[in-house]
């Protein structure tokens, strides 16, 4: 029988049984020969996604839900591949949530997303939240868990954001529940004015994979974002667009830069 995460990880009475020690082998076999996407360079099991951008600014929680709805569909993602997992999205929005399921198509795939908004926990801690919502994603048969967005849930209070004693307990939370349910993990966050992610470093030391949206500088349409992911499985960047099929690759600045000039040239020169 598998120990519950709170047997992991509040029991605090002493311990003298041997270490779980385990063989290269073992870690090896159950680790896979490739890394367990759900969302190439995203999201994969096992692994906590740090996910930051503007507040209001940086479509966040648009972008997750096209991702969900493209991997509920069977299709890529902004030019990552893609699964078709089934999430546990915890959000603090109210009714204007259902805005961004709508505008995703989300609405089209119900059996892909199961929803927790915090005015029904509002009053939930942050460790008992957590856990809860990772045995729910057992019980479910869930592929992901999102957190939208960590401060309003983990309850951090002003300057706490900056206190790497705080936010690193909480993160450990989550890589917990990762890992004991094999199930991908994301908590979006805000970033600060400058575009950069807020709040302690332990956010980045902690995760697995820290992406970051934001609008690329220079001219492009309003509806394009530039992201950028570094972690423990590579580091890589893109322009994607939000069109009205969806978020598709642009490739990087100097790719869509190139691309406008030859639209340019093609719409003033002549057709010979």
């Amino acid at each position: 029988m598998v120990a519950t995460p709170q047997e992991l990880y509040r029991d605090s009475s002493p311990d003298t049984s041997a270490l779980p020690v385990r063989t290269v082998e073992e870690v090896i076999s159950e680790a896979g020969e490739k890394v367990p996407w759900v969302i190439e360079n995203l999201l994969a099991r096992g692994a906590v996604t740090d996910c930051s951008g503007l507040a209001k600014k940086g479509g966040k929680t648009t972008f997750w839900c096209h991702a969900i709805a493209s991997g509920a569909s069977g299709e890529d993602f902004a030019g990552f591949s893609t699964t078709p997992a089934k999430y546990l999205y915890l959000t603090e929005q109210g009714n204007n949530f259902a805005e961004a399921l709508r505008e995703s198509g989300l609405e089209r795939y119900p059996e892909h997303i199961k929803i927790v908004q915090f005015k029904d926990v509002p009053g939930a801690e942050w460790e008992e939240l957590i856990m809860k919502a990772g045995v729910e994603t057992k019980r479910l048969d869930l592929d992901a868990l999102i957190v939208d967005t960590f401060a309003v849930f983990a309850r951090l209070k002003g300057s706490e954001e900056n206190d790497s004693g705080a936010v690193a307990e909480r993160m450990r939370v989550l890589r917990l529940v990762a890992q004991t349910y094999d199930i991908a993990v994301v908590l979006i966050r805000h970033a600060g004015k400058d575009g950069t992610p807020r709040g302690s470093s332990a956010f980045e030391a902690e995760a697995d994979i820290c992406i970051t949206i934001a609008r690329p500088e220079g001219r492009h349409a309003p509806t394009v974002r530039k992201i950028a992911g570094i972690g423990r499985y590579g580091e890589w960047e893109r322009n994607i667009q939000l069109t009205e099929g969806g978020y598709i690759s642009l490739g990087t600045d100097d790719n869509v830069e190139f691309r406008r000039a030859v639209r340019f040239a093609r719409a003033v020169l002549p057709d010979s």
